[in-house]
């Protein structure tokens, strides 16, 4: 994202001072995810190493809803959609503040709106992050 057309364009534009001092960004990603249903546990596709493929994740039974396309929806192999597209939006409301520190402090909210299909991480959030006073951003 931080090298596409459009970002070099908002990049000239923030630079040029004509907002101002910019003290606060928000970023938006507005998509919605459909989840399959439960399924039970299956054997592992033959061509794949189930073992090496769940790696240091806890030992459990293959389950097409914990494989490609969809792991990143449970804690033992992923963060939800916060980690998996989410924190490029975020990446790029602080870029576009120009802050280059750790925030001192975040505080996230979220909840379950769709409440079909299988997942153990929220459907939307609102993340903040504060810097600490006197920091360089």
């Amino acid at each position: 994202m931080r090298s596409s057309d459009v970002t070099a364009q908002v990049e000239k534009v923030l630079a040029s001072g004509i907002l101002g001092t910019v003290k606060m960004s928000k970023a938006w990603n507005c998509q919605r995810h459909t989840h399959r249903r439960a399924a039970p546990d299956a054997s592992a596709p033959s061509h794949v190493n189930y073992d090496m493929w769940i790696g240091p994740a806890p030992q459990c039974a293959f389950n097409p809803n914990r494989f490609h396309g969809n792991w990143n929806w449970y804690r033992d192999y992923g963060n939800g959609d916060i980690g998996g597209d989410g924190i490029h939006d975020i990446d790029m409301a602080r870029w576009g503040l120009g802050v280059t520190t750790h925030p001192q402090r975040i505080t996230a909210h979220g909840s379950r709106v769709d409440l079909k299909g299988e997942r153990e991480f929220p459907d939307n959030m609102t993340v903040t992050g504060k810097q600490s006073v006197g920091s360089e951003n």
